[in-house]
């Protein structure tokens, strides 16, 4: 009985340890979509990616097209260039920090050093409304505008490509969801909300964990 059992478990290891494998090999051929949503439901209007940064630094080239963050709404009047979480934090002995956006003159391109997350491998953006009268009303709704988007520092290599993300050799593997909420009361009009879920999926304890907003803030 013992050795029936001993090969049964061996055996199911054995196909978990396929199932990765597969997974992995899986992964090099998926992609993941870069996706960019703009918050206008009030009188702020804010772009948010699924890259981790906020902002649109194309805006001072294409002043007609979407807001970076503009206030008030449809006045030119812009305050960021643009925005990315940092998250540093021991892991295993090393100093691991990485960062979603930085002081960069052309802003986020893929691969391009310093913007270390991207698109969750799966992930689709998601909007929802608590307005009824919305194409996107649903009862999960928080607020008038809700996005959910979904990124990661976990890959090295640009999802899809064989392009390496520059200098970013060793991720945290953590894994963020971002949901932002909007309202169009003339009271709660004036500014986004931005809540962060912020997972390790390590393998691994993060120690002395440190987490920042770095922001090119314009006026």
């Amino acid at each position: 009985r013992y050795s029936i059992n001993r090969s049964r478990s061996q055996k199911a290891v054995l196909m978990k340890k396929l199932g990765w494998l597969m997974g992995c090999l899986l992964g090099i051929h998926a992609s993941a979509q870069f996706s960019q949503q703009t918050v206008q439901v009030g009188n702020m209007g804010l772009n948010v990616t699924n890259a981790g940064t906020i902002g649109l630094p194309n805006v001072r080239n294409n002043p007609q097209g979407p807001p970076s963050m503009e206030y008030p709404i449809n006045s030119g009047i812009e305050h960021l260039f643009e925005g990315g979480l940092w998250i540093g934090a021991q892991v295993n002995g090393n100093i691991a920090v990485s960062t979603a956006s930085l002081d960069d003159a052309s802003g986020y391109a893929t691969g391009k050093g310093g913007f270390e997350f991207s698109p969750k491998i799966g992930s689709n953006v998601t909007t929802r409304s608590s307005l009824t009268n919305s194409n996107y009303f649903s009862t999960a709704a928080i607020s008038h505008q809700d996005y959910l988007l979904h990124f990661t520092d976990a890959y090295t290599v640009v999802p899809g490509t064989q392009t390496p993300i520059q200098d970013h050799t060793l991720p945290l593997n953590a894994d963020v969801r971002l949901e932002t909420y909007a309202w169009n009361f003339a009271y709660a009009d004036f500014f986004v909300l931005a809540n962060y879920t912020i997972k390790n999926n390590s393998g691994f304890r993060w120690d002395s964990v440190y987490l920042g907003f770095w922001s090119d803030l314009v006026v």
